[in-house]
């Protein structure tokens, strides 16, 4: 959670110094949505909404939190971040998706559906944080698992990046997020 709350703070602190509006949902806790603005009052908002979050088990529906924050996605056709782990979810048989996975693409797919209707298309990052830095790093038996969690995200990056998402992969043992957005905007993916 905390690397989570790292990357949503520092986005938030990039766009809005640099005059953009921002606005935000966390789907962890039934939280309001904040609208966007722009200013120091909009990133101390969502700095006080970061605080009180609290790691909670739970499914976690993103189709729920598109439709929620709805009116603002139809208003504004923002670039969306979504930060979250793609491999935290086990399927319940061997054959099927897993149900996280599943509310990731529909919700993706909202949000696809919902750019689509006017001129302008919602551009939509997922910040991956990988499930494998969680990991020791020491351990032989470790390093394998390191090695299967990466494969399985890399598995499921490459099935959300087919409905046109960036996916912005990242290991917070090696990397600093600031480091990693910094990269993101100086390639040009980082500009509306």
């Amino acid at each position: 959670l905390e690397h989570a709350i790292e990357a949503a703070g520092a986005l938030s602190f990039y766009y809005l110094k640099r005059g953009y509006q921002v606005g935000a949902h966390f789907s962890n806790k039934n939280s309001r949505v904040i609208h966007p603005d722009s200013g120091q009052a909009q990133l101390r908002k969502i700095s006080r909404e970061l605080s009180e979050l609290s790691s909670q088990e739970g499914n976690y529906d993103f189709r729920r939190s598109v439709q929620v924050c709805r009116r603002q996605i139809l208003r504004y056709v923002p670039e969306c971040f979504l930060i979250t782990r793609l491999d935290t979810d086990e399927p319940v048989q061997s054959n099927q998706v897993p149900p996280a996975l599943d509310s990731l693409v529909g919700g993706v797919k909202a949000l696809m559906a919902y750019g689509s209707r006017g001129h302008k298309s919602v551009r939509v990052n997922i910040v991956a944080i990988a499930g494998y830095a969680y990991t020791s790093q020491n351990d032989e038996g470790n390093s394998i698992a390191r090695l299967i969690r990466s494969l399985e995200t890399d598995l499921i990056s490459r099935s959300v990046r087919r409905y046109g998402v960036n996916v912005i992969s990242w290991d917070p043992t090696s990397t600093r997020f600031s480091d990693l957005l910094l990269s993101h905007a100086l390639s040009g993916r980082g500009q509306r």
